[in-house]
């Protein structure tokens, strides 16, 4: 059997074309990731570590989304009080559902069971959270109350530890 020259032409130019097509896509992901303060905007933050230099621009850029995207979600807008980004996890919150969104939505776009899982998941429970957590907001107290963590003894750790894995309760 006698392949065309034209044909084997064809296909490697069809190849070559997909990869420079997944190259191009690649790297318009990368270039659409803003960068905060040098690094990738979308990389996973944690607010309560962040300089105040690099927490403003963090904070800046989840405004723009809210007043973009978030906007539209009046049910978890309805949910928020004027002074939420004085309260450390609902910020972290609103970061988290905003990074998940960027993914879902700018960076996997041929993936819809992202997207779908945002909007049936990622959304319901930021809305559900943010109730929990401003709920205590009196207007002058932003701030939990600080419960202390749990702190235990490590000589009874390392001993409870060798004593073999834990054992079922019956």
């Amino acid at each position: 059997m006698t392949v065309d020259p034209y044909e084997a032409r064809v296909a490697r130019l069809e190849q070559q074309v997909a990869e420079l097509a997944d190259e191009l896509l690649a790297l318009m992901a990368k270039a659409s990731g803003a960068t905060v303060s040098g690094r990738n905007a979308d990389a996973l933050c944690v607010w309560v570590e962040m300089p105040p230099d690099v927490a403003r621009e963090h904070l800046e850029r989840l405004q723009d989304w809210m007043s973009r995207v978030l906007v539209h979600h009046p049910r978890v807008v309805s949910v928020l009080h004027p002074c939420w980004y004085r309260h450390p996890a609902a910020v972290q919150m609103l970061l988290d559902v905003r990074r998940s969104w960027e993914y879902a939505y700018r960076h996997n776009p041929e993936s819809p069971h992202l997207s779908i899982a945002w909007w049936q998941q990622d959304l319901p429970n930021l809305e559900h959270a943010l109730a929990r957590e401003l709920n205590h907001c009196t207007g002058v107290r932003h701030d939990p109350d600080r419960i202390p963590v749990p702190l235990v003894d490590k000589t009874e750790v390392h001993r409870h530890l060798s004593q073999g894995p834990p054992h079922p309760h019956p």
